[in-house]
């Protein structure tokens, strides 16, 4: 919106991602002296290519309540732990209805570890094929191996290595909730995705980390457990990880910049 005032012009750029609990505003306040359009464009873009400058940095959350909102698929049921180590991963396939940007992805802590140290990560792919199978029968012609998705042919769309602890030691109690916040990923309709968790140890503290699953029933249909040891890929039909897929909302900066864009295309044909 645009209000006059005497002795000076405002500018106020909402971003409507909050609205109406917490409406933020960008104000850019111009004397009257240099007001004109061109100095109020610059601006803008100026605005803008600082907005589209900010990313937003992969990081593991240790604890916290499990998500509620822009929950696409969870699995919450549990009665043990399935481990990832060096040579060893487990992880969860699920197919899309619709198409959505991936948020975060929650597990749960199975067994209670202490004594992460600094240098100890969980890497975390994200995955799907393209060759018109399931990502489960890609899955299980992998060989195994540190990197079990490479082994089985597929190309991750997201690959990160997440760190546990960046100072002093850390300790993990069981069913503590884990969310590994990837930021923005968008995801197709009517696709099959997977995601796996590899442990990544620097020695000194446990050499593995286990999260919470699902071997009594098939209370997730739209997917199942898959794994890997050191020599080859399986997957569990029946079987499921404690786990939240959440989606996410607008960056803030994508839609101050679409805001911004838009008010800057005005104004140069107000010119």
């Amino acid at each position: 919106m645009m209000t006059s005032h005497t002795q000076q012009q405002s500018i106020c750029v909402t971003d409507i991602r909050d609205y109406p609990k917490h409406p933020p505003c960008f104000y850019l306040f111009l004397h009257p002296k240099h007001h004109n359009m061109k100095t109020i464009i610059n601006t803008i873009t100026g605005l803008s290519i600082a907005l589209t400058a900010s990313t937003h940095a992969a990081s593991l959350i240790i604890g916290g309540s499990a998500p509620t909102e822009d929950v696409v698929f969870s699995q919450t049921s549990h009665n043990n732990n399935s481990g990832s180590s060096v040579t060893t991963s487990t992880g969860q396939t699920f197919a899309t209805t619709t198409a959505f940007d991936l948020s975060a992805i929650s597990v749960l802590k199975g067994s209670t570890q202490n004594g992460y140290v600094v240098g100890d990560q969980v890497r975390l792919q994200i995955f799907t094929v393209t060759d018109g199978a399931t990502v489960a029968t890609n899955w299980k012609t992998g060989s195994g191996t540190s990197d079990p998705v490479a082994s089985a042919g597929i190309t991750p769309i997201f690959d990160s290595a997440f760190d546990i602890t960046t100072s002093g030691t850390a300790n993990i109690a069981e069913g503590t909730l884990l969310t590994f916040d990837i930021g923005n990923l968008s995801l197709s309709a009517n696709t099959d995705y997977g995601f796996v968790f590899t442990f990544i140890d620097a020695a000194g503290g446990p050499n593995n980390m286990n999260f919470k699953q699902n071997t009594l029933s098939n209370d997730f249909a739209n997917g199942m457990k898959i794994s890997s040891s050191a020599t080859n890929n399986t997957t569990s039909v029946n079987q499921d990880l404690a786990f939240y897929v959440v989606s996410a909302v607008p960056e803030p900066s994508s839609t101050t910049l679409l805001g911004l864009g838009g008010l800057a295309l005005i104004l140069r044909r107000r010119k």
